[in-house]
């Protein structure tokens, strides 16, 4: 169970509770750092382990509904294109395009650690909830949350195909 919270500055963050979970806290707050160099950490409260991790904006599949060609075709750039990642929100004001840049950023990205996320989809659809957007160092950037369910130690080129092709398969069949 994941709630809203802020430190004492004001600044939004996520607490993740773990009951009954395959990860540990400890673990999922080692994989935000290793994977997307984020500063997620652990703690105790009211007696239950708790990850704190930053606030990512993440997406619903009303939103993206309509748009899945666009955003495939930003995943399918080529390492030379250059998506823009001036993201603006509400949501329905985003270059789709652009979103698709970044998810493919986001693949690179976990991949190159040598990490598949396996909770992107299920059944035949994306899981458009463990896509977020986040702010860092005055770019927007796409990250995958929930990191309780990933496979480490892959190849970077096998972990970057597998997580394209769960994209590409599910926005095809409007995803």
């Amino acid at each position: 169970k994941c709630c809203l919270a802020c430190d004492e500055e004001g600044s939004t963050c996520v607490l993740k509770f773990f009951h009954n979970c395959n990860t540990s806290a400890a673990d999922e707050a080692k994989r935000w750092n290793e994977i997307w160099g984020i500063d997620a950490w652990t703690t105790k409260l009211l007696g239950e382990n708790a990850l704190v991790m930053p606030f990512a904006r993440t997406l619903t599949k009303a939103e993206v509904r309509g748009h899945e060609s666009e955003i495939l075709e930003g995943i399918n750039m080529s390492d030379e294109d250059e998506g823009k990642e001036e993201i603006n929100f509400p949501i329905s004001e985003i270059n789709f395009v652009d979103l698709g840049f970044l998810i493919r950023q986001a693949i690179k990205d976990m991949a190159a650690k040598g990490f598949v996320h396996d909770d992107l989809y299920s059944g035949d659809r994306l899981r458009w909830h463990h896509v977020g957007l986040i702010k860092l160092e005055n770019k927007w950037k796409c990250i995958f949350i929930d990191l309780s369910d990933v496979r480490d130690h892959v190849a970077s080129g096998d972990a970057e195909e597998e997580m394209l092709n769960i994209f590409a398969t599910r926005l095809r069949t409007r995803g």
